[in-house]
């Protein structure tokens, strides 16, 4: 559980530090992400040789190796969806659509993965996802515009990659795995990178924002091999359910960094979730 929590806790630093990146920063989107992926895989290289961490031969065979280069397109394409949605929408209308990734996730984990239908962890991971929805919902967001759809395709994106991680952490370690799919992913970003070439800003421009997107890179690594590792010691869902947390912490950090309110109804839902972490781990 340690691992879920201390990767909960990193996720809303992240997510506050790479909207500060994004938005006040006006880096661009694609040269963000390719910066971003580079400091991932450098942490997760030098995490990978100090743990001596090494793939089974048959990662590289049959299944394994199809849900590898899905895995590696699947976080190209969600990563590059949700940075530029993260840049065009305010914080407290994208956490609304980030908050919908948790169910997805557990619903997809109830579908794909047997081991994971534990229903004292599934009906409380379901009913805390939905209580962080409801605190975050209004009538307008129903109207969704064209950035929010991108937004909810790399929501769908992420909660799909989880369940491929979960399958592929039975032949590779949690940090060689994040190397990989880091290490993989950043041709793609280079790629489209060049086609951005004559638009302004491709890179940072001052010294700050590309520390902040160093930054984002480091703790990054920590928070997914963290999140990997929660994956396959706890599961897909339990893990789910404690990172409900993260979208709370953001919403607390939110009116210090971009001046947005915080509503009532959140507190309400923070204490839902607790609830409903507390009777997961009680075992029946």
């Amino acid at each position: 559980m340690f691992f879920a929590f201390a990767a909960t806790f990193i996720s809303a630093i992240t997510l506050v530090i790479q909207k500060l990146s994004l938005s006040k920063f006006r880096v661009n989107a694609f040269g963000f992400n390719l910066l971003v992926f580079f400091f991932l895989a450098l942490t997760a290289f030098i995490w990978t040789i100090l743990n001596h961490s090494l793939p089974q031969k048959s990662f590289f065979q049959g299944e394994s190796l199809i849900l590898f280069i899905f895995l590696v397109f699947l976080a190209f394409i969600w990563n590059t969806l949700f940075s530029y949605s993260l840049q065009k929408e305010e914080m407290s209308e994208a956490e609304m659509i980030i908050s919908m990734s948790p169910i997805f996730t557990v619903l997809l984990a109830l579908i794909l993965l047997p081991e994971e239908r534990n229903y004292f962890i599934f009906a409380p991971a379901l009913v805390a996802s939905g209580a962080l929805i409801w605190s975050n919902i209004e009538k307008r967001h129903f109207d969704f515009s064209k950035t929010e759809f991108t937004l909810l395709l790399a929501v769908l994106g992420i909660a799909l990659e989880a369940i491929v991680i979960k399958k592929l952490l039975n032949f590779i370690p949690t940090e060689t795995l994040y190397f990989l799919r880091c290490s993989f992913s950043l041709p793609l970003f280079a790629l489209i990178l060049l086609t951005q070439m004559k638009k302004k800003m491709i890179f940072p421009n001052s010294k700050k924002s590309f520390s902040l997107i160093a930054l984002v890179g480091i703790l990054a690594t920590f928070q997914m091999v963290f999140f990997y590792r929660a994956y396959h010691s706890i599961g897909v869902t339990e893990t789910i359910l404690i990172s409900l947390l993260a979208p709370i912490l953001v919403f607390i950090l939110t009116p210090y960094f971009f001046k947005e309110k915080i509503a009532k109804k959140l507190w309400f839902a923070l204490a839902i979730i607790l609830i409903c972490i507390i009777i997961s781990e009680l075992k029946f």
